[in-house]
């Protein structure tokens, strides 16, 4: 069953493992969300294919759509550029 929960829990494991070759598996993230191991797994494969496996995000495009959510909250900020 897909649920907002469900995707951003996905979204999560996803980022944590591409930044962190150490961190949390799909185990700790399915308890958090309350569904099976096997569950989390398929929801993994299944957001990986949506994205064509491409996980990086240009500092570009990180900086498109960062100033976006910003202007669309705070309008008037600015976001400050990291690259």
């Amino acid at each position: 069953m897909f649920t907002i929960h469900r995707l951003f829990l996905t979204a999560l494991l996803l980022a944590c493992k591409f930044l962190d070759d150490r961190g949390h598996g799909n185990l700790f993230f399915a308890q958090m969300v309350n569904c099976s191991i096997e569950e989390m797994n398929q929801l993994e494969m299944a957001m990986l294919a949506k994205l064509r496996f491409k996980l990086f995000v240009s500092d570009k495009t990180f900086a498109t759509y960062a100033s976006c959510l910003v202007s669309d909250l705070l309008p008037g900020s600015v976001v400050p550029m990291f690259i």
